[in-house]
């Protein structure tokens, strides 16, 4: 087997046990110049990502809550879900923020991760439609995290950046982090 092979094997064992979440709207606006609502279209993307060997991709809404409760505890329940899953879960995170979604709930689940749990902040990456303005204080801390931010135009450069940030993150784990799955 050449190195290359054997390079390619670890890489996709690593890709295919490294857990991603990815963080988004679930509203059903379309984001801007795309046909589906956002959710459906972070389903997609965990989709995408599974099938480029990600196979550990999951979206907050995986994990299910009881619905026979009132409103008020159930988005409680569902604040500290994805607080829960961004600390004790997630290995990368990818938070997508869309120009015509509601992104108040991502931007919350970021300021989380940067307050909660700061190393997780090399292995994220911020992806946000084009003419979408984060704010200064999201801004604030992709700067001095050092955090990959791209900004897409439509659904095959959200896959592309969403693709590249997974895959850069894995560079950035420590060495022996994979040793015991390889």
């Amino acid at each position: 087997m050449s190195d290359f092979s054997e390079y390619e094997r670890i890489l996709d064992t690593i890709k295919n046990q490294v857990k991603v979440l990815i963080l988004g709207p679930y509203d059903e606006n379309c984001p801007k110049g795309m046909i589906k609502s956002c959710k459906e279209v972070l389903e997609d993307l965990k989709q995408f990502l599974i099938s480029q060997g990600f196979l550990n991709t999951r979206l907050v809404k995986d994990w299910k809550i009881k619905r026979n409760i009132p409103q008020v505890t159930f988005a409680s329940l569902a604040r500290h879900k994805s607080f829960h899953f961004i600390d004790n879960w997630a290995e990368i995170l990818v938070f997508v923020f869309f120009e015509n979604g509601n992104n108040s709930s991502v931007g919350r689940e970021f300021g989380h991760m940067v307050d909660s749990s700061r190393e997780k902040c090399k292995y994220s990456t911020i992806l946000r439609q084009n003419n979408l303005d984060l704010g200064t204080i999201i801004k604030g801390d992709i700067n001095s995290e050092r955090i990959v931010e791209s900004q897409f135009l439509d659904k095959k450069e959200l896959y592309d950046y969403a693709f590249a940030g997974c895959h850069n993150s894995l560079f950035s784990f420590p060495r022996n982090k994979f040793y015991d799955m390889l």
